[in-house]
This record gives structure tokens, C-alpha cells and sequence, in this order.
């Protein structure tokens, strides 16, 4: 992936004080210098949380090598890694392309539900019941 250093970042970002002058400013300029990905790509809301924010869960996100649509879903520590907030982002999107395709395919040539709540043919009025009388009588 990109090999940002997302806790040496997060320190560095520590370091320009939340409040201090012009710190917005100074904390956008560093991860445009270090995370470039994050601004290139138009990530504003992660963006914006790392700024206002400056934890390592706003930069680096866990993320199953083995996706959990796959199986990958125990969490055991060798099916882990850590990605940045925008390569996780990327990876999350190629995995939901990849689940609907495959969604698709399988569900091809399959008939809607719908469809088999509805009649194929116009149906026929049923015949009203017989009188009362006559139920009894067919009865017997």
C-alpha cells in the first residue's frame, strides 16, 4: 500500500499544538508534505478529522487481509494489518465492487420474488360459493 508512517505523523501532529496560531494551516501543510495520498485523492472528511484531531484512529484504520465476506472474519491477529484511512478506504471500495459483481452473477437468470406472486395469466374469476344450503347437502 503507501507506506505512510501514520504514528510518526500523528506525533508530528501532536507537536503543532490544537489552538495554537495558525494550527490548522501548519497541521494541513504536514500531511500534504507526509500523507499526500490523503489530499491528491479528495478525501476531505478523513482529512478533516486527522486536522481536527490528530489519533491514530483518524489515520490508520485495522483491516482483514482475508475479507470477512471471504471468511476472514475470526479477527486472529494473522489476518490483520494496519492501512492508512485512505488506502483502507480504496480497498473497502474495490471489496463492495467485487461483492455486488459477484452478487450479480449469481443472482443472474434467477427469477424475482415478485414474480411469483403474481399471476403469469390473467386469472379467472372464481365461481361464488353456493348458498348455505347447498354446502350442506353436497356434504352429505
Amino acid at each position: 500500500m503507501c507506506g505512510v508512517d501514520c504514528r510518526t505523523l500523528v506525533a508530528q501532529l501532536h507537536s503543532i499544538r490544537h489552538g495554537s496560531k495558525a494550527w490548522r494551516e501548519r497541521r494541513l501543510a504536514l500531511i500534504t508534505q507526509c500523507f499526500p495520498k490523503l489530499v491528491q485523492r479528495n478525501y476531505k472528511a478523513y482529512l478533516d478529522r486527522l486536522v481536527a484531531q490528530a489519533v491514530e484512529g483518524n489515520a490508520w484504520h485495522a483491516d482483514h487481509i482475508v475479507p470477512v465476506y471471504q471468511g476472514g472474519g475470526l479477527c486472529e491477529l494473522e489476518n490483520l494489518r494496519t492501512l492508512c484511512v485512505a488506502c483502507h478506504a480504496d480497498v473497502t471500495k474495490i471489496q463492495t465492487q467485487e461483492r455486488a459483481a459477484e452478487k450479480r452473477r449469481v443472482t443472474a437468470g434467477m427469477r424475482d420474488i415478485r414474480t411469483f406472486l403474481t399471476p403469469s395469466q390473467p386469472s379467472q374469476p372464481s365461481p361464488p360459493p353456493p348458498p348455505q344450503g347447498q354446502q350442506q347437502q353436497q356434504q352429505q
